[in-house]
C-alpha cells in the first residue's frame, strides 16, 4: 500500500491515471472504486483544493471520453462516479482542515441525510418509486432464478425492500466515502506521519449531540412514523459503526491483544455490525476506552 501511495503522489500524471483506472475497474468490480476516491482524497489532503480539482476534472474528462466511445449505456455510471468524486473532494478538504476523522463522519452523514430528504421531496413516496423499479428491473431476474415460491411472496419481498432501499443506499454510499477517506488518510500517514492515522482513528468519537440527534430520528421514526426520519436514522446508525470499530481497535491496542482478534472481527462484520453500531452509540455516554482499562486495573 505504501508503494502505491508513493507512486500516486510522485507525479500528477500518476494520480490522474490511478483515479481514472480504478474508476474504470470499479465498473467491473465495484469494491475497487474505493481506491479511486482514495487517490483523489490523498492528493487533495496533501496538495490542496486546486490540485485535487485538477485531478477530478481530468479523470472526469477521461470518463466522458470513454462514455462517448463505448455508448450511452454508461451515462448513469459517469454521472454517479463524477458526483462521488465531488463528494470525496469536499470530504478531503474537510479532513485537511480539521485533521479529525469525526468531522468526516459528520460531513458524510449530513450529506447522506440531505440526499435522503431531497429524494423524499422529489419522489414524494420513495417506496412507490422503488416498488416500480423492482417490478420492472428485478422481477424477471428473480422469477427466472426462483427466488420466491410464488408471485405473492415476491410481491411481499419487493414491498419490504422498497421501504428500506432509500436509507440503505444512502447509508452504503456514506460507508464507501468514509472508507475511501480513511484509506487516503492512512496512505498520507504512511508517507509523511507514520502512526498518525492510527492515533486519530483510536480517538474517534462522535459526541453526545450526534447521539441525541440519532435518538430524535428514532423517535420520529417510531412515534411519528415519518419515512424520511427512518431513512435518515439508517444513515446516522452507520456512523456509530465506525465509532464502534475505533473502540475495538483502541482496546486491542491498549490491552496488547493479538491483531488476530481484529482480523476475526473484520470477517464477522456482516454479522456484528449492528453490535458495533450499538457499542459506538453507548460509548457516547460510557467512554469505554478510558473507563474499561481503569476498571480492569482495579481488579
Amino acid at each position: 500500500m505504501r508503494a502505491l501511495a508513493a507512486w500516486v503522489i510522485a507525479k500528477r500524471s500518476n494520480a490522474l491515471v490511478a483515479t481514472s483506472a480504478f474508476a474504470v475497474m470499479g465498473l467491473l468490480f465495484p469494491p475497487v472504486i474505493v481506491f479511486s476516491f482514495a487517490v483523489l482524497g490523498l492528493i487533495t489532503m496533501r496538495r490542496g483544493a486546486h490540485e485535487g480539482l485538477f485531478i477530478l476534472f481530468g479523470a472526469a474528462m477521461f470518463m466522458l471520453l470513454m462514455v462517448l466511445m463505448v455508448g450511452q449505456s454508461l451515462w448513469i455510471d459517469f454521472l454517479v462516479i463524477t458526483s462521488l468524486w465531488g463528494v470525496a473532494w469536499i470530504l478531503a478538504l474537510i479532513y485537511r482542515k480539521m485533521a479529525a476523522p469525526a468531522w468526516i463522519l459528520y460531513a458524510a452523514g449530513l450529506m447522506g441525510m440531505l440526499a435522503v430528504t431531497g429524494f423524499h421531496l422529489v419522489a414524494g413516496d420513495p417506496s412507490e418509486y422503488w416498488l416500480e423499479f423492482l417490478n420492472n428491473v428485478l422481477r424477471p431476474v428473480f422469477e427466472e432464478a426462483n427466488v420466491a415460491r410464488s408471485s405473492a411472496e415476491l410481491d411481499d419481498l419487493f414491498v419490504r425492500m422498497s421501504q428500506v432501499l432509500t436509507g440503505s443506499i444512502a447509508a452504503l454510499v456514506c460507508v464507501i466515502m468514509i472508507i475511501s477517506l480513511f484509506l487516503a488518510r492512512w496512505w498520507q500517514a504512511l508517507l509523511y506521519n507514520p502512526g498518525g492515522f492510527r492515533k486519530e482513528f483510536h480517538a474517534l468519537r462522535l459526541g453526545r449531540v450526534a447521539a441525541l440527534i440519532m435518538l430524535g430520528l428514532i423517535a420520529a421514526s417510531l412515534i411519528g412514523k415519518f419515512a424520511v426520519a427512518t431513512d435518515a436514522a439508517t444513515v446516522a446508525w452507520v456512523l456509530f459503526f465506525f465509532q464502534g470499530l475505533a473502540i475495538l481497535h483502541a482496546l486491542v491496542a491498549q490491552f496488547g491483544l493479538n491483531v488476530g482478534w481484529l482480523i476475526v472481527a473484520y470477517f464477522l462484520v456482516p454479522y456484528i455490525s449492528p453490535a458495533l453500531s450499538g457499542l459506538g452509540f453507548i460509548d457516547t455516554w460510557f467512554d469505554f476506552r478510558h473507563r474499561l482499562p481503569k476498571l480492569l486495573n482495579k481488579h
